[in-house]
C-alpha cells in the first residue's frame, strides 16, 4: 500500500525504490560537484592572490632595477668627475713643476749676472 492508501504492485514499488536510489545518487553527485566547485573557487581565489603578489614583486623588482641603473649612472658620473679632477690636478702639478724649473733657471741666471756684475 502506498502512503496515500493505494495498492501498489511489487514492480511499481521496485521501480519507485530504484528511482529514489537513482535520485539519491544524483543528489550525492551534485553535492560532491558543489564541494569540488567550492574547493576550485578557493584555489582560484588563492591563485589570484598569488598572481597579485607576483605582480607586486615584479613592480618592486622593476623599481629596484631603475634605482640600480640610476646609481650606476651616478657612479659613472662621479668616476668621470674624479678622472677630470685627477687630470686637472696632474696638469696643475706639471705646470707648477714647469714654473718651479723656470724660477730656478731665472734665480740661477740672476746670481750669475750679479756675480759678473
Amino acid at each position: 500500500e502506498s502512503a496515500d492508501g493505494r495498492l501498489v504492485s511489487r514492480s511499481q514499488l521496485e521501480i519507485a525504490e530504484a528511482d529514489r536510489d537513482h535520485w539519491r545518487e544524483r543528489a550525492a553527485e551534485a553535492q560532491a560537484a558543489a564541494a569540488d566547485a567550492a574547493r576550485l573557487a578557493g584555489v582560484e581565489g588563492r591563485l589570484e592572490e598569488v598572481e597579485e603578489a607576483h605582480r607586486d614583486a615584479r613592480g618592486r623588482l622593476e623599481e629596484a632595477e631603475l634605482q640600480r641603473r640610476a646609481a650606476e649612472t651616478e657612479a659613472a658620473a662621479a668616476r668621470a668627475a674624479a678622472a677630470t679632477s685627477a687630470a686637472a690636478a696632474a696638469a696643475a702639478t706639471a705646470r707648477a713643476e714647469e714654473l718651479e724649473a723656470e724660477r730656478q733657471r731665472l734665480t740661477s741666471a740672476l746670481r750669475q749676472a750679479e756675480e759678473e756684475g
